[in-house]
C-alpha cells in the first residue's frame, strides 16, 4: 500500500436482477453514488494517499505514480432490509 500515492474511486454498479421498476433503479443509483462519495471522503480523511480521485467528478489519466482503482459491484442492495434502508435514509439517500 505504501508504494501507491493515488487512488481513483469509480461507482460500483448495481447488478441485482430483482431491480424491476424506476423506483428500484433510482434507489440503486443513489446507493451506488452514496457508496462512492463515502469511500472518497473516508479515504481523504485517512491521509493514506496523496491524492484521492472521485471519477464521477474528474477524469483521471494515470501518470508515473502508481494508482489503485478499486472495482466491484453491488449485487443485492438490500431494499427489503429494514437495517439497510434505515442506514441509507439516515444519511440522506433513498426514500422513506
Amino acid at each position: 500500500m505504501k508504494s501507491y500515492q493515488v487512488i481513483a474511486v469509480d461507482r460500483f454498479p448495481v447488478t441485482d436482477p430483482a431491480t424491476k421498476d424506476e423506483d428500484d433503479r433510482k434507489l440503486a443509483a443513489e446507493m451506488s453514488s452514496y457508496l462512492q462519495s463515502e469511500l472518497v471522503r473516508r479515504l481523504r480523511d485517512t491521509g493514506i494517499f496523496q491524492r484521492v480521485v472521485n471519477l464521477r467528478e474528474a477524469e483521471f489519466k494515470p501518470e508515473a505514480d502508481k494508482a489503485l482503482r478499486p472495482e466491484g459491484m453491488i449485487t443485492r442492495p438490500g431494499r427489503d432490509s429494514r437495517a439497510a434502508r434505515a442506514f441509507f435514509e439516515a444519511y440522506g439517500a433513498g426514500r422513506t
